[in-house]
């Protein structure tokens, strides 16, 4: 499924955002790692008869699904619906009846500073298998580049968290955890080390894609704001709701999901480049390159960046992905 738009950074309407070195997505980094073609995110229940959400860019690819419940046993999987472009999928995980499942509260709820946590299953190969819990707040209303769809947080984040509850202190879910800020390639930009910036997905578009025909009716959501628990009461509860998500099979480079790459068509070839501010234009993207750097002009509605490799005297790559197919301009 693709949810209509509510704002994107692509719209006319709003201002050319000039991005050094693709800074809109180069400096965003999934937070799944994948090991023998295998990738290892975090989902959460929102039905006691098994449906959980993750991101979709954890299962993209994938030839099996399979989730590890608490007692370590683990559970094939399905996708019962995916939006590819808020990067979510809900689940269905097979013979799961009775399980622990958390309530997703609308973001509008959200103000600057609300406390909220995840729990997710990062780096399992280093610090092992039991859940981690991280805690900060809400940082801003607002992702990378004032990306809407999103907000920032100071929650710590860690390859394995992707598709993890953020859960505020009334034990809801407002979003849902999906990546963070590059430090090695933010600092070669600005010279600066962020600290602490990650980002995660505001669950109003988690509630929309509940309305799907697929899932309508089978998920509660939470209606109203509830009382503040203790930090350590509400981790207890929102624990058991909490499972690893094993996609098996998948590509070695499915940090970006996409239903479908294509490569430029002979009558698409990208054009030669000159780093001399000329405006160029490839498969409806407006780019330029000015002293070692990449501008990008413009981008048609539902057009994003999913990869630039730009380094002064190497074979440089700007990929973007335009609707659910993915160009590749390199030079």
């Amino acid at each position: 499924m693709s949810l209509p738009p509510i704002d994107s950074l692509c719209d006319d309407s709003l201002p050319v955002r000039i991005l050094r070195l693709g800074l809109l997505a180069l400096c965003l980094v999934t937070l799944h790692r994948v090991a023998f073609a295998d990738a290892i995110g975090t989902g959460f229940f929102v039905s006691a008869d098994g449906l959980l959400v993750t991101n979709n860019h954890v299962i993209a690819d994938a030839n099996e699904l399979r989730v590890q419940m608490r007692d370590g046993s683990e559970r094939l999987a399905h996708p019962v619906v995916v939006d590819r472009s808020n990067d979510l999928a809900v689940l269905k995980v097979k013979g799961v009846q009775g399980q622990a499942f958390l309530q997703v509260r609308h973001s509008r709820t959200v103000v600057t500073g609300t406390e909220v946590f995840t729990i997710g299953f990062p780096l399992v190969s280093i610090q092992g298998s039991e859940p981690k819990i991280t805690h900060g707040i809400v940082s801003s209303l607002s992702g990378l580049a004032d990306d809407p769809t999103t907000y920032q947080i100071s929650v710590p984040l860690q390859a394995g968290n992707s598709g993890g509850p953020l859960v505020a202190l009334d034990g809801s879910v407002v979003g849902v955890v999906t990546a963070k800020l590059d430090v090695a390639k933010v600092q070669r930009v600005t010279g600066d080390v962020p600290q602490n910036v990650n980002y995660a997905l505001k669950s109003a578009y988690l509630l929309e894609l509940f309305g799907s025909r697929s899932v309508a009716g089978r998920v509660r959501p939470s209606g109203t704001l509830g009382p503040s628990l203790h930090l350590a009461e509400v981790v207890k509860r929102t624990e058991p709701a909490v499972a690893r998500v094993l996609a098996l099979g998948g590509t070695k480079d499915s940090a970006v999901a996409s239903s479908h790459s294509a490569s430029p068509s002979p009558s698409e070839q990208p054009p030669q480049l000159q780093e001399n501010g000329e405006a160029h234009e490839f498969s409806e993207v407006k780019f330029a390159i000015r002293d070692a750097y990449l501008e990008v002009l413009s981008l048609p509605r539902r057009t994003e960046v999913v990869k630039t490799t730009l380094k002064p005297g190497d074979r440089s790559q700007f990929q973007f992905r335009y609707e659910s197919e993915r160009s590749v301009l390199t030079f």
